[in-house]
């Protein structure tokens, strides 16, 4: 095995004196060594655990969306029964109360005006309004759309003119006979 020898150690003297810049000149500041170019923080295992993380999460999206949506829907079927089911409860209490012949009796009474033998059955019919009166009107009704809509349709229906049917025309006027009792023909000329 070779060792490696040392360098001699520069003499002082005529040597350092045939050196450029020797001679009491400064001598330029030494150049920092060049850096290693910088290292990425991103090693290639952690592009490969990034890569897997993302096809991951693409492979697992739509079976996820699929099972939270599925749940959504159990759910939904789940309160629609339970309200069915309460439904069939209440209906079922229902029929037991008309199976009870004294709940026939009362609802006979009530809806259809029924009356038992020897009673006097009464019924009480609310006033009509008389048939000239005209309801009094509430509040008007409360506007509705953008205010320039209600301002156009205020305009078309002052413009709208009543349609209806249509005047003769004006007739000349024809001398009104004098009163002496003969009749005036339906034309209005009188005779003449």
């Amino acid at each position: 095995m070779k060792v490696p020898r040392r360098s001699p150690a520069p003499r002082s003297g005529a040597r350092a004196r045939s050196r450029p810049g020797a001679a009491g000149a400064p001598r330029p500041a030494p150049r920092p060594a060049p850096r290693p170019p910088r290292r990425s923080n991103l090693t290639g295992r952690a592009a490969v655990l990034a890569l897997v993380v993302c096809a991951l999460i693409v492979l697992l999206a739509y079976p996820l969306r699929q099972f939270l949506t599925y749940n959504a829907e159990l759910s939904g079927l789940h309160s629609t029964v339970r309200s069915q089911e309460d439904a069939v409860a209440r209906l079922t209490a229902e029929q037991q109360r008309w199976k009870d012949p004294a709940y026939v009796r009362a609802q006979a009474r009530e809806r259809l005006h029924f009356a038992m033998p020897g009673e006097t059955s009464y019924v009480v019919v609310a006033p009509t309004p008389a048939a000239g009166a005209r309801p009094v009107p509430s509040a008007p009704p409360a506007p509705s759309g953008p205010w320039y809509r209600q301002l156009w349709a205020s305009v078309e229906a002052a413009d709208a003119v009543p349609r209806s049917a249509p005047t003769a025309p004006a007739a000349t006027a024809a001398p009104v006979p004098a009163m002496t009792g003969a009749p005036v023909p339906a034309d209005g000329r009188g005779t003449q």
